[in-house]
């Protein structure tokens, strides 16, 4: 017999599971006493053998998880249309400027009419922008046929002291405004 064994009345013993797949999971019991039998075998450790939990089946979809994937396939199917939209506008807007930069002032009022039917001062920020730059197309094209609006020729001395007098304006503007400062800052 063991004396060594015998130097505590309560132990527990444990088990290592090789793996957490196997089927059995084997756990030993506390024993108030070891006993031992002739051979030095220790036969008062109990092994009981408990069978892991029952594997759980696949999910089947619930009837709120179905809504919710449907729900996100309408959104993701939402935003591509907006982004469409927004993508078409955007299009519509440069055609637009093309047409009044080479003074083809009825395609550019057809353009602006197509723009007029998709945007809205009141929509999705894509929709307001084009609605304020149609609006201001529409006012350069109507002083346009007026003859309101005539560009001076870039080489003209009336351009040159006009554009100096813009740039000067502009340092004195950047001088004093604290927003264009503070851009600048946060930019840099």
């Amino acid at each position: 017999m063991r004396s060594d064994d015998h130097s505590s009345a309560h132990r527990t013993y444990t088990t290592r599971v090789i793996s957490p797949s196997h089927p059995l999971t084997l756990t030993r019991m506390q024993c108030p006493k070891r006993r031992w039998n002739a051979t030095g075998t220790d036969y008062s450790t109990m092994v009981v053998e408990e069978p892991d939990p029952a594997p759980q089946s696949p999910k089947v979809p619930t009837a709120a998880a179905s809504a919710a994937a449907a729900k996100e396939r309408k959104e993701v199917q939402r935003r591509k249309q907006r982004d469409e939209e927004g993508l078409h506008l955007l299009t519509l807007l440069l055609q637009c400027a093309e047409a009044v930069n080479a003074d083809n002032l009825d395609d550019a009022h057809q353009t602006l009419l197509e723009i007029a039917e998709l945007a809205t001062p009141f929509g999705t920020s894509t929709q307001r922008v084009a609605a304020y730059f149609a609006e201001a197309m529409s006012a350069r094209v109507v002083s346009s046929c007026l003859g309101l609006y005539a560009p001076m020729p870039p080489g003209s001395p009336a351009a040159a002291r006009l554009h100096g007098r813009v740039a000067a304006a502009f340092q004195v503007f950047n001088g004093i405004s604290p927003f264009v400062k503070f851009s600048h800052f946060t930019a840099n």
